[in-house]
């Protein structure tokens, strides 16, 4: 990939910048210049610093050129999900980041079809755990109605990857993808669509998966309207309604997860 080739596509300069400065600036950032080697080769280099380097470039690529980079993403997103799986925690950090840069820059099916093709069917857990939570974001971020729309180059594709990774042997890969699958279920749709598009021999066990999420939801739903009585009429009820939430805490209980997906704020975020 060569930055030339993009050149038409970079967005106007910050104010106060010239656009010679400008295009320097956002060449200087990336190593993709015509002499240099690819920046997916860099990112795989041994060298940490050549490596944390491309990196970088590629977080700068995804925000600067956004739908610019479509064409490179499943390349790009591939080497960074390899690198998921690096032991350095600074380098894992970084891929999350870049990774996070292409999910919310990028065209959504382009980078749901990348991560799809780069590490769903990984045999490195870090890098099936990786895909998985940028590919929830992207499940809220397009929507049920558009995923399950029966588009043949979306619904043929997510409804086997979140079903897949629902069953997944990593539990906070499985945790997301239930989260996913439930997300998805609330849909009028998605009976059908999983009855077309799961394997028979998997179906019942994701009905039935579906089916004790939402009574686990339901229960959510009736604690959560136990806890906003009074205190007395809590007590008359007794049981797990009469528990008060401490602070930081959500309807389950639990302390809301501050990680990638930001505070619980959804019923059916807190059960899983």
């Amino acid at each position: 990939m060569c930055l030339s080739s993009h050149a038409t596509q970079l967005p106007h300069p910050p104010m106060g910048w010239s656009s010679s400065a400008w295009t320097r600036t956002i060449r200087s950032r990336s190593t993709i210049t015509e002499e240099a080697q690819p920046t997916d080769v860099r990112v795989l280099n041994l060298r940490s610093g050549v490596s944390r380097t491309a990196v970088v470039s590629l977080r700068e690529l995804y925000s600067s050129l956004q739908k610019g980079m479509d064409q490179e993403m499943e390349a790009t997103a591939k080497v960074l999900l390899h690198k998921a799986a690096e032991s350095k925690g600074f380098i894992r950090q970084d891929v999350d980041t870049a990774l996070d840069s292409m999910v919310q820059n990028c065209t959504p099916i382009r980078s749901m079809n990348a991560l799809l093709a780069g590490g769903l069917c990984h045999l490195n857990a870090a890098v099936r755990k990786c895909t998985a939570r940028h590919l929830a974001t992207l499940v809220e971020k397009i929507g049920a109605g558009r995923l399950l729309s029966g588009a043949k180059d979306i619904t043929p594709r997510i409804i086997p990857a979140v079903s897949k990774l629902a069953q997944d042997s990593s539990q906070e890969t499985k945790r997301l993808g239930r989260r996913m699958l439930l997300f998805l279920s609330s849909h009028h749709d998605f009976d059908k669509m999983v009855e077309k598009y799961i394997p028979a021999k998997d179906l019942a066990t994701i009905r039935d998966t579906v089916h004790t999420l939402k009574s686990k939801l339901q229960r959510e739903k009736a604690n959560c309207s136990t806890d906003a009585l009074p205190g007395s009429e809590r007590l008359k009820l007794g049981g797990r309604g009469s528990v008060s939430l401490g602070a930081g805490q959500g309807c389950s209980g639990r302390r809301h997860n501050r990680g990638l997906f930001g505070p619980s704020r959804r019923p059916w975020r807190s059960i899983l």
